[in-house]
């Protein structure tokens, strides 16, 4: 974990965020935190950050990343779907309707555009 710590604060693209009792990164929503070499790293996403720490299996912290991102983006495509599938059994809301395939729109084009990163980088 300190590979990880040490690649993540290297690195111009993150923002360091230390405070008096730890020091800490932020990239694409993605925090790491090292408090006196303890290693953690959290979700962004919600109010109460979440660890994600167990997700990070390589030494590579911009490929966790990618990883965090790709499921992200994996999970709210299918929850749009479903919501989709809804809005046409029920409602027929065709704003809503409207609204939910830009908002497939945008995460498929989030997905392919990390994916693309992903590629690029190797």
């Amino acid at each position: 974990m300190i590979e990880i710590w040490n690649q993540a604060r290297s690195d111009r693209r993150c923002v360091n965020l230390d405070t008096d009792h730890f020091n800490a990164v932020i990239y694409k929503g993605v925090k790491i935190i090292n408090n006196r070499g303890d290693v953690k790293i959290y979700c962004t996403d919600t109010e109460f950050y979440t660890e994600i720490t167990d997700n990070f299996k390589s030494d590579d912290f911009f490929e966790g990343v990618q990883i965090h991102l790709r499921e992200k983006y994996l999970k709210k495509m299918e929850d749009i779907e479903r919501l989709i599938r809804l809005e046409l059994n029920g409602n027929k809301n065709h704003k809503r309707f409207s609204y939910l395939k830009l908002m497939r729109e945008f995460y498929i084009n989030k997905y392919n555009e990390n994916n693309s990163k992903e590629i690029t980088r190797r």
